[in-house]
Parts: C-alpha cells; structure tokens; sequence
C-alpha cells in the first residue's frame, strides 16, 4: 500500500501498518532486556516522526485543499512560506524513518536489540518501501509552482552528511550489527544522491541501487546471523578466523560487504556508477 499510495493520507495509514508490526517484531524477544529497549526506542521515535509527518501532510492540504500526491494547484502565492514549512516538515518526517542524517540515532539500538532476522527486513524492507513515495511526492507533488525551493539542495547535504558519517561511525564499532546499521545510514546517503541530480537518471539511479541495497544488506544481515548463532556473540573480534569453522555463511557476508562497498564486478558498483553519473 505504502509503495502505491497516491493520497497522502493513505500514505500515512500503509506506514502505520508497516510500522506497529515493526515494533512487536523489534521486541520479539520478550525476556531479553536489549530487544525491549530497541522496540521501545523505535516506537517512540517513529510515533514522532509519524506526528511530524502528519502535520506536514496538514499543511500540504492547507495549500492545496487536496491530499492528493496528483492535485493540480492553481493559485497559491499567498501562502509560499506555508508551503516551505509543509515540505519542510513532511521531509523530516520521512528523514526519520529513512534515518537519514540527523535523524539517524534510532537505527543502530534498534536493529542491535531486534534478532538479526528481523534487522535484515527492517532494513532492506521498510526502508525500500519508504523511499517509494518519497519519490512520488517530492517529484510530483513538490514539484508544483508553489512548492518551488530548492529541496534538491536538501537532499545534497542529506545525502553527503549521511554518507560521510554512516561510515566513519561503522568504523568506530565493534559490533557486526551496529557496522550494518551504521552502513544501513550510508547508503540511503547514497541513494539520496540520485534524489539530489533528480531527472530520470537521478531517480533510475536511486531505485536500482534500491533493489541492489535490498539483495545486499539483506544477505549481510541473514550471513551474519547465522554466524552470530554459531558464535554466540556480534562482537567484531569473535569473528576472528570463523571461515576455517564455517563456509558458505561468511563467504556470502564477504560478498555482500564487498557490494555494498561498490568493488567491481558486483552489482552495487554498477549502481553507484549510474547514481554519479546522474
């Protein structure tokens, strides 16, 4: 529902639905303290950005009179500085739940805390269902006379603050989930690029980097988690030699890090290169 919405309000609804099952999923481990903790950190951090969102979607439908993604708007120039506040607050609320920089801090304890299987679909899946009406909005919607400031631009600091800190934080962890949550930030960096160049190639850039993300992390998550059930442990150090111990688990985590990263022939170099090349 979330990825074919066309009215803002039934996007609202499709994420509610996506995301109170997220939180039961988070905390799945019931008499573990660390699985409580993330679900609680996750639910009251995507209850505010939904009451953001929310707000941002009522000030959309005071400048246009419509929640639909596809209103025409005819005369609204009165109202301009409302409708920089409504983007304004419509991009926050999705930079939460996409954990863009600086809306991040949420990602790491939750996809720590949650079982790694449920890390793997929260975030490949959520967040690929997230980023679909990010785009029907902001290129269709925000595109219209009114809403014309430059949300490009925003999306560039995003995508450059996301990127340079989800990376340097996962080099400063010691644990094999918060490194994927922390590359989980750095690369929704890099599909906000292709939102910053916007134009076909922008967006075709984006969504197939999208789908190679999903594939990648996805399998990083479910290698690791194999691992982390043979060793008991997420610590980085206790990975030490584990591919004399195991075989196919941590040469499938080697090769999804190795796409993630963009090392050619893999799929994420060619989908970084599209990106850039928008």
């Amino acid at each position: 529902l979330l990825t074919f919405a066309s009215d803002l309000l039934m996007v609202f609804i499709a994420w509610e639905l996506m995301s109170i099952p997220s939180y039961v999923l988070t905390g799945f481990r019931k008499k573990d303290p660390n699985s409580n903790e993330a679900s609680v950190k996750y639910f009251i951090i995507s209850a505010f950005s939904s009451a953001v969102l929310l707000y941002g979607i009522s000030l959309v439908y005071l400048v246009t009179g419509s929640t639909s993604i596809y209103v025409v708007i005819h005369d609204a120039s009165t109202i301009q500085p409302v409708a920089i506040l409504a983007l304004t607050f419509v991009l926050a609320g999705f930079g939460i739940k996409l954990a863009a920089v600086p809306f991040h801090m949420w990602i790491p304890d939750a996809y720590q805390g949650a079982p790694t299987i449920v890390s793997s679909l929260l975030s490949a899946g959520t967040k690929v269902a997230t980023f679909a009406p990010v785009a029907r909005i902001f290129f269709i919607l925000f595109a219209a006379h009114i809403f014309q400031v430059d949300w490009s631009l925003t999306f560039a600091v995003l995508a450059v603050l996301s990127m340079t800190l989800g990376n340097f934080a996962a080099l400063t962890s010691k644990s094999i989930t918060r490194i994927l949550a922390y590359s989980s930030i750095g690369q929704a960096g890099y599909i906000l690029v292709g939102f910053a160049a916007g134009g076909p190639s922008g967006l075709t850039g984006s969504f197939f980097h999208l789908l190679n993300y999903a594939i990648m992390q996805s399998g990083a998550f479910l290698a690791a988690a194999v691992i982390i059930r043979a060793l008991g442990s997420d610590d980085l150090d206790s990975f030490d030699g584990v591919g004399k111990r195991m075989t196919v688990a941590p040469l499938a985590l080697t090769l999804s890090l190795l796409a993630l990263g963009g090392f050619p022939p893999l799929n994420g170099f060619w989908s970084k290169l599209v990106i850039f090349y928008s």
